[in-house]
Order: C-alpha cells, then sequence, then structure tokens
C-alpha cells in the first residue's frame, strides 16, 4: 500500500469540511445579513445556520436589530430674525428592512447625520430665538417626523430623537 493510496482520501475530505465550512453560516440573534448571489441581490437571512453556495452566494451586508445612536454634532444655526444659536442631540434609529438599508443608502448613519442636520437648519430658520428658547420641544418634533419620513425608503425606524440648545452660546444678528 502507498502512501498516496492514504494520503489523497485524507486530502478529499480535508478538502470537503473547508467547502463545507465555508457554506455554513450562522447569523446571531439580533442580526440580518443581506445575501448576494453572483452580486445580485438575493435574500435576507434572520437569525439561525444557514448554507451558502462558496463563490456563487456572498453575505454583502450585516445589519443590528438594535436601536443605533447616532450623535449629531454641536453646530451654529441661524433663526429667523438672524440669531445664531448652538444645538447638539443625539437620535437612535433601528433597521427594519435589511434590504432597503443595504441598497437604499451607503451608510445609514452617515445619511441621518447629513439629513439631520440640513433639516434641524431649515427647521430653526423658521422660528424666532424667542420660540426656539419656549418651545424647543416642537423643533425635536418635527425633527423626528421629518426624518421618519425621509428614512423610510432607507429601510429604518427612527426612535428618540434628543436635541439640546446651548443657551450660553446665543448670539444677536
Amino acid at each position: 500500500m502507498s502512501i498516496w493510496s492514504l494520503l489523497i482520501p485524507i486530502l478529499l475530505l480535508l478538502g470537503a469540511l473547508v467547502l463545507l465550512r465555508s457554506a455554513l453560516i450562522i447569523i446571531p440573534s439580533g442580526e440580518l445579513h443581506v445575501v448576494e448571489r453572483l452580486g445580485r441581490f438575493d435574500r435576507v437571512l434572520r437569525p439561525g445556520m444557514y448554507f451558502l453556495i462558496p463563490g456563487i452566494d456572498r453575505v454583502a451586508r450585516d445589519f443590528s436589530t438594535e436601536e443605533e445612536p447616532v450623535n449629531l454634532p454641536e453646530h451654529d444655526c441661524i433663526s429667523s430674525e438672524g440669531s445664531t444659536v448652538r444645538v447638539h442631540g443625539v437620535l437612535r434609529y433601528t433597521v427594519v428592512d435589511a434590504k432597503r438599508a443595504a441598497y437604499g443608502v451607503s451608510d445609514p448613519a452617515f445619511g441621518l447625520l447629513q439629513a439631520a442636520q440640513g433639516r434641524l437648519r431649515s427647521i430653526v430658520e423658521r422660528r424666532s430665538k424667542r420660540e426656539l428658547e419656549q418651545d424647543f420641544d416642537l423643533v425635536e418634533l418635527a425633527l423626528a417626523e421629518q426624518l421618519r419620513e425621509a428614512s423610510r425608503d432607507w429601510g429604518l425606524s427612527i426612535g428618540q430623537v434628543t436635541l439640546e440648545l446651548n443657551e450660553a452660546f446665543v448670539r444677536e444678528a
């Protein structure tokens, strides 16, 4: 009996195990994976164990289903009468449709940040400094509603939006 008669079955067995391991995917609880077959969307995998065809299927994106925070850094906004106010805050979002989140926007957190900053400036510039100081909760509600509408096509659900007005930094025009 030659060495090759023992080595070939062992190598075939090792190759089969490597192939099996590369085809097996286990998705933990709280995650969604987007699978592409030959570069096109195929399906969304939920938590569990799945087999993918090596070289044909691939996980293109993975998302957490937990609520993710996005920090809105402090930035200046101009009120209706020209006063400068400084606003910062946090918004929270959840991925509810992994396909839309994967193909609707390249980076959901950055997209939300950009949308929030632009819409926040637009909301603040329609109000006077006095209105902002008295009813800043209305600004939060308006921003949350506009972000919910904008992010619907991205497969995201907007949770809590918390904003703070830095009253120490309110400059008159």
